[in-house]
């Protein structure tokens, strides 16, 4: 257990000591995927602290993902690639970093095609003739996490195409770029079967689900300014659903 430090004579909580020493080991690959963790008890024997301490820490980094506890096997670490509600967070690599990958982004393909040619769309169609199309896969280091499809009306983002690069933040392109910060959205989302061409770009088995997202967004006077599909292979990644009922003021 040489990876953990704790240092009594510090202001910082025992517990966030514990926490970070065990997070670093995981991030910097020290402690592997699987890998079991010392009890409770163990580690406050060892380092003469309580197990409330150990137990806190410990359940701060089950909190985060970063390990799992199996009911009388122990505690395990959990360097695996799957993520909880990415697609609503608001920094995509921050996400990826803090699960101790490397985020990456690669644009499959940009071209222009005229809206009739625009796959199935599940909300209302912008109403502008043609459009941008830009593919894209978002990675934990070489894992796929999600792919992604752009469609940026033509007459709105003029030679946008010479902005796009691999590892670049499109929406910041959106925003800053052709000045549409701010931008409202709607959101539709559904569960997918995975078919062999998704299959190929989300290295997912055919036949196994994709989260799929459609989105459409638009400016505060309500006017399209573009839209995109998202696709999450279900097996890297999860989504919480709170349902309310007549109790909640929602039927």
């Amino acid at each position: 257990m040489n990876y953990i430090r704790i240092d009594k004579f510090s202001k910082i909580p025992l517990y966030l000591q514990l926490k970070d020493s065990i997070k670093n080991a995981i991030l910097t690959g020290v402690l592997k995927d699987k890998d079991k963790l010392p009890t409770e008890e163990f580690i406050g024997q060892v380092f003469n602290i309580s197990r409330p301490v150990v137990r806190q820490a410990y359940q701060s980094l089950i909190d985060e993902g970063l390990i799992t506890r199996h009911q009388g096997k122990g505690t395990f670490v959990n360097k695996k690639v799957h993520f909880s509600n990415i697609f609503f967070k608001k920094n995509f690599n921050e996400e990826v970093i803090l699960k101790g990958f490397k985020p990456n982004s690669n644009i499959l393909s940009i071209e222009i095609i005229n809206r009739e040619d625009i796959p199935a769309f599940s909300l209302e169609l912008p109403p502008y003739p043609q459009y941008y199309v830009f593919r894209r896969v978002r990675k934990a280091d070489d894992t796929p996490i999600a792919y992604e499809i752009f469609f940026l009306p033509t007459n709105l983002f003029k030679n946008v195409n010479q902005y796009i690069k691999n590892d670049m933040s499109i929406t910041k392109v959106i925003t800053e770029v052709y000045n549409f910060p701010n931008l409202l959205g709607e959101c539709l989302i559904s569960a997918i079967e995975v078919d062999e061409s998704l299959s190929s770009i989300l290295k997912t088995e055919p036949g196994t689900v994709a989260i799929k997202f459609d989105i459409l967004h638009y400016n505060h006077n309500r006017v399209p300014i573009f839209f995109k599909l998202s696709y999450f292979p279900a097996e890297r990644n999860s989504i919480d659903v709170e349902i309310k009922g007549e109790q909640d003021g929602i039927r």
